[in-house]
């Protein structure tokens, strides 16, 4: 993350691959002095969701590998 501020000090928003990785993007931004950069995170974690109550995190995305496996493994046939 320094070195994506050094490269990008303009930079407006963060995707991070998992909400770990969005936190620590977080304290990067939060070192180098920018309170106005978009943070996303990845998975729903119970940190990550905590992070976007408390105004940290514009989101975390949840997915539901459950409800994923149950659609792939119905058939999918029209007539």
């Amino acid at each position: 993350m320094q070195n994506l501020l050094t490269a990008h000090p303009d930079v407006q928003a963060v995707f991070a691959q998992n909400d770990e990785m969005a936190l620590g993007a977080l304290r990067a931004l939060q070192t180098a002095g920018k309170s106005d950069v978009m943070v996303v995170g990845f998975d729903g974690t119970p940190d990550g969701e905590k992070a976007v109550n408390d105004g940290k995190l514009a989101a975390t995305i949840a997915q539901l590998p459950d409800q994923i496996g149950a659609k792939a493994s119905k058939p999918q046939i029209k007539c």
